[in-house]
């Protein structure tokens, strides 16, 4: 029963509200959920009210004024508003728009941007196409604006099997990842130490550049990447599903970092990449001008939504199919807020960020 189990399908996105209370989106459910601190469930949303039938595909959430809770919904390109009762108060739809919107970026200044859904890009069998990955502000109504940037994206691998030509996802491609502070936009394309800073209105305001530098693809980590995808398949299946995923072109390179994350504090943390899917425990943390703060590495590699002023919220993954949130407390000793950036900061100070699928 979706309504009263503690359990989920899986987690896409998750937020941390004022009191410590969690919430998180299962997008296969098609329902937002809001834990306590302590792992109860309270309250589950599933997008229906006035003017609404319900969620299609929810992916991201938010936490607004007072605790508001924001879910955006792909399928729908449409904003929901709830209240921290969980009534539904608002439904805003993205007009306007030339793309499809994957995931949406609040900035402190009320602003608003949408970063395009990314998909798979139909090749020749042995090619690797690659993605392009577009940001846009949006205006009044969550109208399309104007754009901001456009970077590259995944690559796609195509093969041909069994008579058939099908295409996924690229092993050890390269993932977008993004965060927003205060005017201005974050974003790494995941094969390169260059961290790109944008103001709202498009511009290019830094190239931040990161120590760190792309590897070769190893045999040994395709060998690791072939074995875990095999692993959950039943195992008489498992040879037929390696001999299938030795067929895909192989990158030259394994990527620099997984993903990026403004914390509550305005730091900008980047996640190493890791074999075989990326997340990794070890973290570089920047401050807003770029100057390196330190290295830091997590008890685990996690997937992380959040990091707050004193706790970082993350997804473990144990297989292909199993998937924890946990809560890990950070000690930040004497550090406070960094100092802003000066192409960046306005009037108001406030950190946004909007996770990816990212997040």
């Amino acid at each position: 029963d979706s309504a009263g189990s503690p359990q989920t399908t899986r987690i896409d996105d998750a937020a941390l509200l004022s009191d410590g209370s969690i919430l998180l989106v299962d997008g296969p459910k098609r329902e937002a959920r809001l834990y306590s601190g302590q792992g109860v469930l309270m309250r589950v949303m599933d997008g229906r009210g006035p003017g609404s039938d319900g969620f299609r595909n929810p992916g991201q959430v938010l936490v607004g004024a007072l605790d508001s809770i924001l879910v955006f919904d792909r399928g729908a390109q449409a904003l929901f508003g709830f209240s921290r009762e969980g009534g539904l108060a608002r439904r805003t739809s993205l007009s306007g728009d030339r793309l499809r919107a994957g995931a949406l970026v609040r900035f402190s200044d009320g602003r608003w941007a949408a970063r395009e859904e990314e998909g798979g890009v139909p090749g020749t069998p042995g090619t690797m196409p690659r993605d392009s990955v577009r940001f846009w502000g949006l205006g009044a109504g969550l109208r399309w604006d104007r754009d901001i940037v456009e970077v590259p994206g995944q690559y796609t691998s195509s093969v041909a099997f069994q008579g058939r030509v099908g295409y996924r996802s690229t092993p050890f491609t390269p993932r977008v990842s993004h965060g927003s502070l205060d005017r201005c936009l974050y974003v790494n394309s995941g094969d390169t130490p260059e961290v790109y800073v944008y103001s709202t209105t498009g511009g290019l305001v830094q190239t931040i550049r990161v120590p760190g530098r792309r590897r070769a693809v190893t045999p040994a980590d395709w060998a690791a990447w072939v074995d875990a995808m095999a692993e959950p398949v039943p195992p008489e299946r498992r040879q037929e599903h390696r001999d299938l995923a030795n067929m895909l072109p192989r990158p030259p390179f394994l990527p620099v970092y997984h993903d990026l994350v403004v914390d509550a504090l305005g730091y900008i943390w980047l996640q190493h990449f890791e074999v075989p899917f990326g997340p990794g425990p070890a973290w570089t943390v920047l401050e807003p001008d770029g100057d390196v703060l330190g290295e830091i590495t997590l008890p685990e590699p996690l997937e992380v939504f959040e990091i707050s002023g004193s706790v970082l919220l993350g997804k473990r993954r144990q297989g292909l199919f199993r998937e924890t949130l946990v809560v890990y407390a950070i000690e930040r000793g004497s550090a406070g807020p960094p100092p802003p950036h000066a192409a960046c900061a306005g009037e108001s100070s406030g950190i946004g960020r909007a996770a990816g699928e990212g997040r």
